[in-house]
């Protein structure tokens, strides 16, 4: 549990906030708060170092950075939360991930959901006889899955 000083780290975790890229925060009282609760909470047998989270934080703002103008604004104000008590460049690094993730499984879906309302083509009518099976009844979805028509044969 962080001490009565909490509330003043949290004060001087925001540094600067660009909008050219990601708001620096001081990841250090970060870092060093969470080595802090987890050798009380565990004991000097947990290997997590100061230094060891520092690496960690610092090559997610590089990720950041580097992917920054890819991100879309509403992904930017949901996963940037730089005034929470420990704010973490792998937090939102990993947040970025899963918008990312997330958008495309949609898009996926949604193309699925499209191939689904397509109805299969149909032979022309010198087609032979039993060259193409009969799929009844046709079942036709809407992009978000509900079912928009059925043809019975």
């Amino acid at each position: 549990m962080p001490g009565p000083f909490a509330p003043l780290v949290v004060g001087v975790h925001i540094l600067m906030v660009a909008s050219n890229g990601p708001p620096t925060v001081d990841i250090r009282a970060t870092c060093q708060i969470s080595v802090n609760a987890v050798l009380t909470t565990f004991g000097s047998t947990f290997t997590e170092t100061l230094d060891s989270c520092m690496q960690q934080q610092n090559a997610a703002l590089e990720q950041i950075k580097k992917n920054w103008a890819t991100y879309s604004a509403i992904a930017k104000d949901h996963c940037i939360q730089p005034n929470v008590y420990l704010p973490s460049y792998i937090e939102w690094l990993t947040c970025f991930e899963m918008e990312v993730d997330v958008k495309k499984y949609r898009t996926e879906e949604a193309a699925a959901a499209q191939a689904r309302a397509t109805p299969p083509r149909r032979g022309s009518s010198r087609s032979r006889i039993g060259s193409e099976p009969k799929r009844c009844p046709t079942v036709n979805f809407e992009a978000d899955g509900s079912i928009a028509s059925v043809i019975n044969c």
